[in-house]
């Protein structure tokens, strides 16, 4: 017979599952919360990247990086990579003036 304090087979899988969710309630994340928001947002930017950008091909990977990241981080996430496309962009093909500025 197990101890109370000794999770069994079943309430361990049950509280590693629920500490890789991201809790809303304002609290540091865990190393584990932090590995597995990471994790899907790799998976998710990799599908994106395969999709050229079709989010709606990647509706799984979205849902899980929306649930396993803390909403801020997501926010963060995205936009950095927005913008590093965009630097990308930039150092390709140079600063390119507004019709206005060109007058």
């Amino acid at each position: 017979m197990t101890s109370p304090t000794t999770p069994t087979g079943a309430t361990q899988a049950a509280s590693q599952t629920e500490e890789k969710k991201m809790s809303t309630s304002g609290s540091a994340p865990t190393a584990v919360q932090r590995k597995a928001c990471h994790a899907s947002r790799d998976a998710f930017f990799e599908c994106l990247n395969k999709c050229d950008d079709d989010a709606s091909k990647c509706l799984s990977e979205k849902r899980k990086f929306d649930e396993q990241c803390p909403k801020t981080w997501v926010k963060y996430f995205t936009r950095r990579r927005d913008y590093k496309k965009y630097e990308d962009r930039l150092g390709d093909e140079g600063f390119i003036p507004a019709e206005e500025d060109k007058k």
